[in-house]
């Protein structure tokens, strides 16, 4: 006796960790062996939806995020979310912006505050000044092309404000980011 195949659309099949499964089927030949947690990474993409649509407002559309358990040195990782909504072709969802290239500014700036707060020049609750700005020739400006005017240490990184970090930076003394860079090992 034979049962009749009931196949599915593509459209019904499970659609899970689009951009970890890309990575994995295109760099490997064989068997597969992946670290993915989809508990996890079912949070980190329901977190992500999230943040992107409370901020919105501010002009964000899109989101990346990369979760890594480190244990003995060995990174394994846990979720892997490339953009907000891999089928949305308006923020251009197929694209991995973990990949992306882009300027290292906010990723330096967690470690400009660090600096910042060891060298007692401010705390977390310090006003820094969110306003057109010059720095010698360099003016910068922030992704959104806008101004916050006073703001909280803590709100300006959570923020990734550009004029307040440049700010910081500029107020540092030994080490300076360059010199801490230097001292980390990054190449000059």
């Amino acid at each position: 006796m034979t049962a009749p195949v009931q196949a599915r659309s593509p459209d019904k099949l499970p659609f899970l960790a689009p951009h970890f499964t890309d990575a994995v089927l295109r760099e490997t030949r064989g068997n597969v062996h992946a670290t993915l947690d989809l508990r996890r990474q079912c949070a980190v993409e329901r977190i992500l939806r999230g943040y992107v649509t409370e901020q919105s407002a501010l002009g964000i559309r899109n989101a990346a995020a990369l979760l890594l358990e480190v244990s003995d040195g060995t990174a394994t990782v846990r979720a892997y979310v490339g953009s907000a909504d891999y089928r949305d072709a308006a923020i251009g969802g197929q694209v991995k912006r973990g990949h992306a290239k882009r300027s290292p500014g906010s990723t330096l700036k967690p470690f400009v505050y660090a600096l910042a707060l060891d060298q007692g020049l401010l705390h977390p609750r310090s006003i820094l000044k969110d306003a057109p700005s010059s720095f010698g020739p360099f003016s910068p400006e922030n992704f959104d092309g806008r101004f916050f005017g006073p703001i909280a240490a803590e709100d300006a990184l959570i923020r990734s404000r550009n004029v307040p970090a440049v700010a910081v930076a500029s107020q540092l003394g030994h080490p300076n980011l360059y010199d801490f860079l230097q001292a980390s090992g990054c190449p000059a």
